[in-house]
């Protein structure tokens, strides 16, 4: 079925006509299996073609299927690259060496960031339709945009890395935990228009246009308050607390400590819950 699916090379056009086959073994959720695989051979570019590589999910240069995949990016989200591959066979049976969950992030990194390239070109440069629909249409939409610092090893200078967050769910597991269970982040290091176009229609399958209220939560700087006013006009902006807190110490004076936490406390009992 996969075979006769693939008629014409996606690269030129050409037409695909079978080449031989041949027995390869890849590791699955359920251990390892070999399978005969045929592989068409392109009469315009001369490329190979593997189509049930494709239709079975998983590149045929590293034999790893889907499921495979996503568990060892899972897992080098969760912990540090150093602990993924013991993570990995201690809890899901696997094994993945560091060096191959490392070029796994790369190459996954760089299609979403190709794919959201392609999204932000196709909304804010031609003006079409995202093509995709709202997930959700919260009550209320929690929105955190914050800057750090970080360093690049190999030109061993400081750049600034843009981070947010949106969440509209959240519930306390235990005392002084909680959990945002719909929480979704968008991080990178390019200028702040891209940024926000990006970020604006992560939002938007999240339900920003549709929530009754948007709290918009930041430090105050300008580039953050040029956002707010771009792509969240009309939600309402809060300072965070710790800045709040510093604030009301430069206002006030150090020797008012205790005012500025009594005013902090009835910043914290009057936040948006």
């Amino acid at each position: 079925m996969a075979v006769s699916r693939r008629k014409r090379c996606k690269r030129c056009g050409g037409l695909l006509l079978r080449n031989g086959h041949e027995d390869k073994q890849i590791r699955t959720l359920v251990g390892a299996l070999r399978y005969r695989r045929i592989w068409l051979r392109c009469q315009g570019c001369g490329g190979e073609v593997y189509p049930l590589d494709a239709a079975m999910g998983f590149e045929g240069r590293d034999g790893m299927t889907l499921g495979e995949r996503e568990r060892a990016l899972w897992a080098a989200v969760e912990v540090s690259y150093e602990k993924a591959d013991e993570f990995l066979k201690k809890f899901t049976g696997l094994w993945v060496s560091r060096p191959k969950i490392d070029r796994l992030a790369w190459e996954e990194g760089a299609r979403l960031m190709r794919w959201q390239e392609r999204r932000r070109e196709k909304v804010f440069g031609r003006g079409e339709d995202m093509g995709e629909g709202v997930r959700e249409r919260p009550e209320v939409l929690f929105i955190q945009v914050d800057g750090t610092a970080i360093n690049d090893r190999e030109r061993k200078e400081r750049m600034e890395c843009r981070v947010s967050a949106s969440f509209s769910r959240r519930v306390n597991i235990s005392r002084g935990r909680v959990w945002l269970m719909d929480k979704r982040t968008y991080v990178s290091v390019e200028e702040a228009e891209a940024f926000g176009e990006k970020f604006y229609l992560e939002c938007l399958q999240q339900g920003v246009e549709e929530a009754r209220k948007v709290y918009f939560i930041s430090d105050g700087a300008v580039w953050i308050k040029k956002l707010k006013a771009d792509y969240f006009p009309r939600a309402v902006g809060v300072l965070d607390i710790w800045h709040l807190e510093r604030e009301l110490k430069r206002a006030l004076g150090e020797g008012r400590s205790q005012t500025v936490e009594r005013l902090k406390c009835l910043a914290l009992e009057g936040r948006p819950e």
